[in-house]
């Protein structure tokens, strides 16, 4: 075999320099790219929570002048509002 007469462990001693800077380098940028993540996170996060609080500002609303028109429209029927004809006043 052609590799027998090599040494395996002068080989591993050559590479692993290499590999643990890629390792160390890689896991910098992993760090780098969780901690920027993170904050993006956080910014979304109160991004929905104000949204959230115009949303149920808004369903209340909502709430409020259904309840108005509903009362104002029972209120015309119990009244029996309709439209008459009524002479105008004599002069």
């Amino acid at each position: 075999m052609a590799n027998e007469g090599e040494d395996h462990a002068i080989v591993a001693d050559e590479e692993a320099p290499k590999e643990f800077a890629l390792m160390a380098n890689t896991s910098t940028k992993s760090k780098e790219c969780i901690e920027t993540l993170s904050k993006k996170l956080e910014t979304l996060k109160l991004e929905k929570d104000g949204l959230d609080g115009k949303l149920a500002g808004l369903l209340i609303a909502s709430k409020d002048l259904d309840n108005l028109i509903k009362s104002q429209r029972s209120e015309k029927n119990k009244e029996g509002l309709r439209y008459t004809a009524v002479p105008p006043p004599t002069a």
